[in-house]
């Protein structure tokens, strides 16, 4: 179920939340260099072990295989990431373009392989401070508007909250493994689509755009009140 080669999909006709999620991991995979692999969201997959229900992280590459690449803990890669999001999506009454979304990014990484020589507690400090910098400094980077909301490290059950950590070996909860969930609130406007998707083969139709006037002479702006995305 890990490739030791993964493919990570960049897949230009991604919308909403994927989208603006793969525009964020490929500026981490551009900031984070000790990262090295930034995978985009994941998908919730059930597979029965033993007669238990076993519930894991998957991402799939660009060719749709039927055997996705886990985002549980693995030796496959020395460090990864990955975003996972709660299943609703919150729209706002006054705003109904707007769409809120509580997400997270999972780290899980051996430090042992960033660092072999340095002091483990060291190396978590800095990589930590690391990741807080790179999401302090784009809170407003394009996306939207990405709120830090809290981080939680060291302990796996709650990084990996929703999957199945109870079946996993205690190796993979002890340094040198560490693993790290930051939690997020994130707001952005919904893009104007100018192709419509059509069904089979993935074709899509061009949809043509309406050209808007505006009458300058009776348009009022409040700027104390209007805030703007980057879409």
């Amino acid at each position: 179920m890990s490739y030791k080669n993964p493919v990570i999909a960049l897949l230009p006709d991604l919308k909403g939340l994927d989208n603006k999620i793969q525009d964020i991991s490929q500026d981490m995979q551009n900031s984070l260099l000790w990262l090295s692999q930034c995978f985009g969201l994941a998908d919730r997959a059930v597979e029965f072990r033993d007669g238990k229900e076993y519930i894991y992280p998957a991402c799939y590459n660009d060719k749709n295989y039927i055997d996705p690449q886990t985002m549980m803990p693995n030796d496959t890669i020395s460090a990864f990431c990955f975003w996972v999001k709660e299943a609703d999506l919150r729209l706002s009454n006054n705003n109904p373009v707007r769409n809120y979304y509580k997400i997270s990014c999972i780290f899980y990484m051996d430090l042992r392989r960033l660092a072999p020589y340095d002091n483990y507690k060291s190396i978590k400090t800095q990589i930590r401070q690391d990741i807080m910098d790179f999401f302090r400094t784009h809170i407003y980077g394009g996306y939207g508007v990405l709120v830090p909301v809290r981080i939680i490290d060291d302990d796996l059950t709650q990084v990996y909250k929703g999957f199945s950590v109870s079946q996993l070996d205690n190796v993979w909860r002890q340094l040198p493994k560490y693993a790290l969930r930051y939690d997020f609130d994130f707001a952005f406007l919904m893009s104007c689509p100018n192709t419509v998707f059509s069904g089979a083969g993935g074709a899509s139709i061009i949809k043509p755009s309406i050209p808007i006037t505006w009458d300058s002479t009776s348009l009022t702006v409040d700027s104390s009140v209007m805030t703007l995305d980057k879409i």
